[in-house]
Protein backbone atom coordinates (compact mmCIF):
# COMPACT_ATOMS: atom_id res chain seq x y z
CA UNK A 1 0.00 0.00 0.00
CA UNK A 2 3.14 2.56 0.79
CA UNK A 3 3.81 2.57 -2.64
CA UNK A 4 0.60 2.17 -4.52
CA UNK A 5 -2.35 5.01 -5.43
CA UNK A 6 -4.42 4.11 -2.27
CA UNK A 7 -2.72 6.37 0.45
CA UNK A 8 -2.68 9.28 -2.17
CA UNK A 9 -6.58 8.68 -2.82
CA UNK A 10 -7.40 7.91 1.10
CA UNK A 11 -5.58 11.55 1.74
CA UNK A 12 -7.01 13.40 -1.23
CA UNK A 13 -10.51 12.35 0.20
CA UNK A 14 -9.68 13.52 3.79
CA UNK A 15 -8.81 16.78 2.25
CA UNK A 16 -11.68 17.16 0.27
CA UNK A 17 -13.95 16.18 2.72
CA UNK A 18 -12.49 19.01 4.92
CA UNK A 19 -12.91 21.70 2.16
CA UNK A 20 -9.07 21.79 1.17
CA UNK A 21 -9.67 21.04 -2.55
CA UNK A 22 -6.22 22.30 -3.84
CA UNK A 23 -4.47 19.76 -1.65
CA UNK A 24 -6.76 17.15 -2.34
CA UNK A 25 -6.12 17.52 -6.04
CA UNK A 26 -2.47 17.07 -5.58
CA UNK A 27 -3.24 13.92 -3.81
CA UNK A 28 -5.32 12.85 -6.84
CA UNK A 29 -2.96 13.68 -9.34
CA UNK A 30 -0.01 11.97 -7.70
CA UNK A 31 -2.23 8.78 -7.39
CA UNK A 32 -3.15 9.09 -10.74
CA UNK A 33 0.45 8.93 -11.77
CA UNK A 34 0.60 5.52 -9.98
CA UNK A 35 -2.49 4.97 -11.08
CA UNK A 36 -3.07 6.02 -14.59
CA UNK A 37 -7.03 6.08 -16.61
CA UNK A 38 -8.37 5.07 -13.39
CA UNK A 39 -11.82 6.48 -13.99
CA UNK A 40 -12.42 6.81 -9.80
CA UNK A 41 -9.55 8.59 -9.27
CA UNK A 42 -10.08 11.21 -12.36
CA UNK A 43 -13.74 11.60 -10.97
CA UNK A 44 -12.63 12.85 -7.78
CA UNK A 45 -10.33 14.90 -9.92
CA UNK A 46 -13.25 16.68 -11.12
CA UNK A 47 -14.60 16.65 -7.76
CA UNK A 48 -11.50 18.71 -6.53
CA UNK A 49 -11.32 20.48 -9.43
CA UNK A 50 -15.13 21.54 -9.05
CA UNK A 51 -15.16 22.62 -5.89
CA UNK A 52 -12.11 25.10 -6.80
CA UNK A 53 -14.23 26.89 -9.19
CA UNK A 54 -12.66 25.30 -12.61
CA UNK A 55 -15.82 23.83 -13.76
CA UNK A 56 -14.44 23.55 -17.54
CA UNK A 57 -11.68 21.04 -16.56
CA UNK A 58 -14.24 19.03 -13.80
CA UNK A 59 -16.61 18.51 -16.67
CA UNK A 60 -13.53 17.92 -18.77
CA UNK A 61 -12.50 14.82 -15.98
CA UNK A 62 -16.26 14.06 -15.61
CA UNK A 63 -16.26 13.32 -19.38
CA UNK A 64 -13.48 11.25 -19.30
CA UNK A 65 -14.51 9.33 -16.29
CA UNK A 66 -18.05 8.55 -17.59
CA UNK A 67 -16.29 7.79 -20.93
CA UNK A 68 -15.23 4.00 -18.47
CA UNK A 69 -18.48 3.65 -17.53
CA UNK A 70 -21.32 6.04 -18.78
CA UNK A 71 -24.11 5.09 -16.43
CA UNK A 72 -22.16 6.07 -13.11
CA UNK A 73 -24.56 7.44 -10.89
CA UNK A 74 -22.38 9.94 -8.76
CA UNK A 75 -20.26 11.32 -11.60
CA UNK A 76 -23.54 12.08 -13.45
CA UNK A 77 -24.37 14.07 -10.29
CA UNK A 78 -20.95 15.71 -10.10
CA UNK A 79 -20.89 16.47 -13.64
CA UNK A 80 -24.61 17.99 -13.52
CA UNK A 81 -23.41 20.36 -10.56
CA UNK A 82 -20.77 21.46 -12.52
CA UNK A 83 -22.34 22.35 -15.65
CA UNK A 84 -25.08 24.52 -13.43
CA UNK A 85 -22.57 26.54 -11.72
CA UNK A 86 -21.40 26.93 -15.49
CA UNK A 87 -24.99 28.09 -16.28
CA UNK A 88 -25.69 25.09 -18.58
CA UNK A 89 -28.82 23.90 -16.46
CA UNK A 90 -30.38 22.50 -19.46
CA UNK A 91 -27.17 20.22 -20.08
CA UNK A 92 -27.16 20.06 -15.98
CA UNK A 93 -30.83 18.58 -16.14
CA UNK A 94 -30.02 15.93 -19.05
CA UNK A 95 -27.12 14.24 -16.74
CA UNK A 96 -29.49 14.11 -13.33
CA UNK A 97 -32.07 12.62 -15.90
CA UNK A 98 -29.43 10.48 -16.81
CA UNK A 99 -29.00 9.40 -13.43
CA UNK A 100 -31.91 9.10 -12.50
CA UNK A 101 -32.48 6.08 -14.94
CA UNK A 102 -29.40 4.84 -14.01
CA UNK A 103 -30.40 4.27 -10.05
CA UNK A 104 -32.21 1.01 -9.99
CA UNK A 105 -35.57 0.71 -8.37
CA UNK A 106 -34.44 -0.53 -5.17
CA UNK A 107 -32.69 3.09 -4.27
CA UNK A 108 -35.77 4.76 -3.90
CA UNK A 109 -34.20 7.83 -1.51
CA UNK A 110 -31.32 8.43 -4.08
CA UNK A 111 -33.95 8.33 -7.12
CA UNK A 112 -36.53 10.64 -4.92
CA UNK A 113 -33.55 13.26 -4.17
CA UNK A 114 -32.60 13.50 -8.07
CA UNK A 115 -36.27 13.60 -9.20
CA UNK A 116 -37.12 16.56 -6.53
CA UNK A 117 -33.58 18.38 -8.41
CA UNK A 118 -35.50 17.87 -11.38
CA UNK A 119 -38.38 19.64 -9.66
CA UNK A 120 -40.04 16.20 -11.47
CA UNK A 121 -42.75 15.79 -8.39
CA UNK A 122 -44.67 13.76 -10.17
CA UNK A 123 -41.89 10.96 -10.31
CA UNK A 124 -40.62 12.14 -6.94
CA UNK A 125 -43.93 10.68 -5.22
CA UNK A 126 -43.59 7.16 -5.99
CA UNK A 127 -39.96 7.19 -4.76
CA UNK A 128 -40.75 9.09 -1.62
CA UNK A 129 -43.89 6.78 -0.94
CA UNK A 130 -41.55 4.05 -1.12
CA UNK A 131 -38.98 5.93 1.27
CA UNK A 132 -41.52 6.69 3.76
CA UNK A 133 -42.49 3.04 3.97
CA UNK A 134 -38.80 2.24 4.69
CA UNK A 135 -38.18 4.66 7.50
CA UNK A 136 -41.52 5.86 8.41
CA UNK A 137 -40.16 7.91 11.22
CA UNK A 138 -37.89 10.05 9.44
CA UNK A 139 -39.46 13.29 9.36
CA UNK A 140 -37.38 14.32 6.25
CA UNK A 141 -39.44 11.93 4.22
CA UNK A 142 -42.91 13.10 5.20
CA UNK A 143 -42.13 16.93 4.59
CA UNK A 144 -40.62 15.76 1.34
CA UNK A 145 -43.65 14.02 0.58
CA UNK A 146 -45.24 17.01 1.77
CA UNK A 147 -43.99 19.46 -0.53
CA UNK A 148 -44.44 16.92 -3.20
CA UNK A 149 -48.42 17.01 -3.13
CA UNK A 150 -47.82 20.61 -2.57
CA UNK A 151 -46.17 21.11 -5.91
CA UNK A 152 -48.65 18.26 -7.64
CA UNK A 153 -52.25 20.48 -6.15
CA UNK A 154 -53.03 17.25 -4.12
CA UNK A 155 -53.89 17.65 -0.15
CA UNK A 156 -51.58 16.87 1.94
CA UNK A 157 -52.37 14.98 5.13
CA UNK A 158 -49.47 14.54 7.94
CA UNK A 159 -52.00 13.37 10.70
CA UNK A 160 -49.60 10.32 11.74
CA UNK A 161 -46.85 12.47 12.81
CA UNK A 162 -46.15 12.69 16.37
CA UNK A 163 -47.75 15.85 17.72
CA UNK A 164 -44.73 17.62 19.35
CA UNK A 165 -41.90 16.13 17.02
CA UNK A 166 -38.39 18.08 16.22
CA UNK A 167 -37.45 19.93 12.79
CA UNK A 168 -38.76 19.86 10.51
CA UNK A 169 -42.14 19.37 11.81
CA UNK A 170 -42.89 22.81 12.08
CA UNK A 171 -42.61 23.09 7.82
CA UNK A 172 -44.64 20.02 7.16
CA UNK A 173 -47.37 21.22 9.59
CA UNK A 174 -47.27 24.48 7.56
CA UNK A 175 -47.66 22.67 4.51
CA UNK A 176 -50.38 21.07 5.63
CA UNK A 177 -52.20 24.48 6.59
Amino acid sequence: IKTGAFPHLACGNVLLAQGHAREALECYERALKIKRDDPSLIALRGEALSMLGKYDRAIKAFDDALAANPDAPEVLNARGIAKAARGAVADANADWRRQLESLGTAQSEARAYVALRLADYATALPELERSLAKSPRELYWHLYRASALRRLGKPVGCSELPANGPWPLALIELLEG
